[in-house]
């Protein structure tokens, strides 16, 4: 089963037992081998004349992410921290960014032990916290489902360019499930405080026009126009010095909260702490029904 519920509107997230470094739990040298595989497959890479795109690959799944993807992507920044790269743009496949995160793993989670669950998380943000470290620019092109745990991945970026198809929610609230992965920090400082807590809060998700009138998204374009309006704004962006969108990003990550990284381990204290309520079991339950 997939994230995605109610008309592909839905989507809740967790990881489950599943090791972030793989797609199916398996811990065997084989399994392990088989899955950073799956990995890959589901997250695709080009390069071209400094321009990197990558492209979540899982269309029928509405590319809900795995621990394994968010690994992965974390992955490929590293590699890219040491080429010459001019911008790295991030999109899906099939007409939908992502879902947010497959729960087709989720187990009981009474059952597991809190370390368990803050072992799964910690390298997803540290995944993350790769994505936003880079220093070259990263923009999120963003089309249909950006939800859950795909729109903190977009948070991550740095550039969101949508078309009128893309929808943003951060359904979490529906499972009873705290936020996990530092759109609670994050947001409020794009959005402000009290759309943060809508979108949180009330587990809507609202359309393009919206989202770019509140400042999620930094340009909007008409589906017909947006794959030319992604390329112009990767060639603006590469037309710059490298190394001026690396001081940017200097300067403007150095004014937000200084206690983020300790919020963000928050987060994940309070998802461990929603995961062991009766209410959020008996939702989780339901959601697989």
């Amino acid at each position: 089963m997939t994230a995605v519920r109610r008309g592909d509107i839905c989507v809740v997230r967790s990881f489950g037992r599943v090791d972030p470094r793989s797609d199916t739990g398996r811990n065997t040298e084989v399994g392990a081998t088989a899955t950073v595989a799956m990995a890959s497959d589901n997250v695709l890479v080009d390069r071209t004349d400094g321009r990197v795109d990558i492209t979540l690959n899982r269309p029928e799944k509405s590319n809900a992410m795995t621990g394994g993807m968010y690994v992965r992507l974390g992955e490929i920044f590293e590699e890219l921290a040491d080429e010459d790269v001019s911008v790295v743009t991030i999109r899906g496949t099939g007409g939908n960014f992502s879902a947010g995160v497959d729960m087709s793993d989720v187990p009981e989670w009474a059952e597991m032990n809190p370390l368990d669950v803050r072992d799964l998380l910690e390298p997803v943000h540290e995944a993350l916290r790769t994505i936003e470290a880079f220093d070259g620019p990263v923009v999120a092109a963003l089309e249909g489902h950006v939800l859950g745990g795909g729109l903190e991945l977009a948070v991550a970026c740095d550039i969101r360019i949508a078309d009128t198809t893309a929808q943003f929610g951060l359904p979490e609230s529906t499972m009873g499930l705290a936020m996990d992965l530092g759109g609670a920090q994050k947001l409020p400082g794009m959005i402000g405080e009290g759309m943060t807590k809508y979108l949180i809060m009330t587990g809507e998700p609202i359309d393009a026009d919206r989202a770019h009138e509140v400042g999620l998204v930094e340009e909007l374009h008409e589906p017909g126009a947006f794959d030319d309006a992604v390329d112009d704004l990767a060639a603006t962006l590469a037309s710059k010095p490298a190394y001026i969108h690396g001081l940017a990003k200097r300067q403007v990550h150095s004014v937000r909260p200084p206690n983020l990284d300790e919020s963000m381990s928050q987060a994940i204290h309070h998802a461990i702490a929603a995961y062991q309520e009766p209410e959020t079991q008996r939702r989780v339950a339901e959601f697989f029904e």
